[in-house]
């Protein structure tokens, strides 16, 4: 829920608002933010697992 709340941020700083407004919330920048934030999250997880020392 964290990572969907600071996707919708992340969104409407990139995009702006367009699209439909649902709790404060534009929907589309929020499910592209939210998808990227999810994205580099995964990436960054798998960069550090694959370290060994």
């Amino acid at each position: 829920m964290i990572a969907g709340f600071v996707g919708a941020w992340l969104g409407y700083l990139l995009l702006g608002t367009w699209g439909p407004v649902i709790g404060g919330f534009a929907v589309v920048p929020a499910i592209i933010g939210a998808a990227l934030f999810v994205f580099l999250l995964g990436s960054l997880a798998r960069a550090f697992g694959k370290r060994t020392v």
